[in-house]
């Protein structure tokens, strides 16, 4: 394996061990948190890393709903949806 990664430009030769050597020291080992993902990869279905899903209302800023609040009204009174659907294109 060969990469132009030195400081004058030039072509550095590493290993394949020697880099898998390298990836494997930064990889992380352990991990604080159960992932629901990794875990049920592992078999282990945990439900309650996923469920109750949060109320998204708890994580939406008024800034947000705002912002929401005007995108609604405008795709209500501005955008016809119907003739989008009919003609398989959003206009300019």
């Amino acid at each position: 394996m060969s990469a132009n990664n030195s400081p004058n430009g030039g072509k550095v030769h590493v290993s394949e061990d020697d880099a898998r050597r390298v990836a494997e020291g930064a990889r992380q080992r352990k991990w604080d948190n159960a992932t629901f993902v990794r875990d049920l990869f592992l078999g282990n279905l945990q439900l309650d890393l996923i469920h109750p899903y949060p109320d998204p209302d708890e994580f939406v800023s008024d800034e947000c709903r705002e912002f929401l609040a005007e995108l609604k009204q405008f795709l209500e009174t501005e955008v016809d949806s119907e003739k989008i659907d009919r003609d398989w294109k959003i206009p300019d």
